[in-house]
């Protein structure tokens, strides 16, 4: 029977700066268990050597428990990592090795080793599984384990998800604190920041930026909004998102034109393209050309010119031809460009 090894806390490494760039490959380390189904007790391991983010080696121990004996189901095997440096991210994969050499059952982890806790242990696979034959997990009742093991560097880490920005502004528009100007839309006040719109709208930086009445008297009159689409639009300001963009989609995009919004802008264009049909093709022609939506507007084009005998039956499309009949010669111009094309291929 193997004991557990030793435990050594080492002075923590030197902290890596934030933007270093490393190329490395994870360090792999294999466990064999010969007779694994005599295998009940105790513990089977590996030692592992890593290259962490400053090129320092780092020590590991990879050990598989056939049975548990804390809060699992006894059945379960159990893998554990121990640590043997300080203040260190790792991130490391385990998998079970058949007699064709293939990798199966592979389990990825991810862990920090803090000074108060020296090991990871997770659930691998149920000895069940193991010993079942049609799983191919045995070969001559012999186990493999392989692991692979990357040590994490600044640049590694997903930090979106540690971020509470998002949530951050949207309560600070939500709670109104410490506002500084109103936003008045047909008669409703929407308390807002300048520095907040100024950052996400050259148009509202230009207007806080100078002597305007708006900036002097603290209220922005907006009448070509409605009330909905305005918590929307400010929604998006502050939060980079939008609850109903379905319903609200043409208005948002006429607004995020209107600001110089372009992130919330080809939102809009990318949805709108998706609900392009015979119905609905001239009037999104008719917005995209409107507030300079090059993208969907070239969807649009390309819609039609490739159902025009069905769209121009539609009395949108009447309408469309009449208000811009510039936009007619586009599509002619582009339906032909399209037949000669098909007539080089034939």
């Amino acid at each position: 029977m193997s004991s557990t090894p030793p435990i050594r806390i080492s002075t923590p490494p030197i902290p890596t700066p934030p933007h270093r760039q490393l190329t490395r490959t994870p360090s792999t380390a294999t466990l064999v268990i010969s007779d694994f189904s005599k295998f009940t007790e105790g513990h089977k391991g590996t030692a592992i050597c890593a290259s962490g983010p400053n090129g320092k080696q780092s020590r590991f121990y990879l050990a598989l428990f056939p049975k548990n004996s804390l809060t699992w189901v006894s059945n379960d095997v159990l893998v554990c990592l121990y640590f043997y440096d300080d203040d260190i991210e790792v991130k490391y994969r385990v998998a079970i090795v058949n007699g064709k050499r293939e990798k199966r059952y592979c389990q990825e982890y991810h862990w920090r080793r803090c000074k108060k806790l020296g090991h990871h242990v997770a659930k691998f696979i149920s000895r069940d599984e193991i010993l079942d034959p049609e799983n191919f997990c045995l070969v001559n009742d012999k186990l493999t384990i392989v692991c692979e093991l990357d040590i994490l560097t600044p640049d590694d880490i997903d930090q979106s998800k540690f971020s509470t920005l998002t949530a951050d502004l949207s309560q600070l528009l939500q709670s109104s604190q410490f506002a500084d100007t109103k936003l008045l839309v047909r008669g409703k006040e929407f308390p807002v920041h300048r520095a907040v719109l100024s950052a996400r709208s050259p148009v509202f930086e230009k207007m806080f930026d100078h002597d305007c009445k708006e900036k002097i008297n603290g209220v922005v009159d907006i009448d070509d909004l409605s009330q909905d689409v305005c918590e929307q639009f400010l929604k998006f300001i502050y939060a980079d998102k939008v609850d109903d963009l379905e319903a609200m989609a043409p208005e948002l995009l006429s607004a995020a034109d209107k600001y110089q919004l372009d992130s919330l802008k080809n939102l809009c264009e990318h949805y709108l393209s998706s609900t392009l049909s015979i119905d609905t093709a001239s009037r999104l022609l008719l917005l995209a050309d409107t507030h300079q939506a090059k993208q969907l507007k070239c969807q649009c084009i390309d819609y039609i010119t490739d159902h025009i005998a069905k769209v121009k039956l539609t009395d949108s499309w009447k309408t469309v031809t009449k208000a811009r009949p510039e936009l007619g010669i586009e599509l002619l111009m582009n339906l032909s460009t399209k037949h000669e094309q098909l007539k080089g291929t034939v």
